[in-house]
C-alpha cells in the first residue's frame, strides 16, 4: 500500500491500518493471530483496519471499523 500510495501521489488515511499478504495472483491472504494484530491496532489509536475477508467471526475491537477485502484491487479501491 505505501508504493501505491507513493505512486498515486496520495497519502493513505492517518487511522488506517493495512493487514495481510499479496498472493502472486493479487489475492489478499490472510494472517495468523488476526484477533491479536485488531487489538493492537486499536491500542494504537488506529480507527480502519483494511484486511483479508475474515474466515470465522472475528471479535472486533469496538471503534474500529474492519473492511475485508478479496484482492488487491478491492483493498486499493477502499483506501484511494
Amino acid at each position: 500500500m505505501a508504493v501505491a500510495s507513493g505512486a498515486k501521489n496520495i497519502p493513505i488515511g492517518k487511522g488506517v491500518c493495512v493487514i495481510g499478504e499479496i498472493g502472486l495472483t493479487g489475492e489478499v491472504r490472510s494472517v495468523g493471530n488476526i484477533e491479536k494484530r485488531l487489538m493492537e491496532c486499536h491500542k494504537l489509536g488506529f480507527e480502519m483496519v483494511v484486511g483479508p475477508m475474515l474466515s470465522k467471526k472475528a471479535d472486533i475491537p469496538r471503534g474500529l471499523t474492519y473492511s475485508g477485502v478479496k484482492t488487491l484491487k478491492q483493498a486499493l479501491n477502499v483506501l484511494f
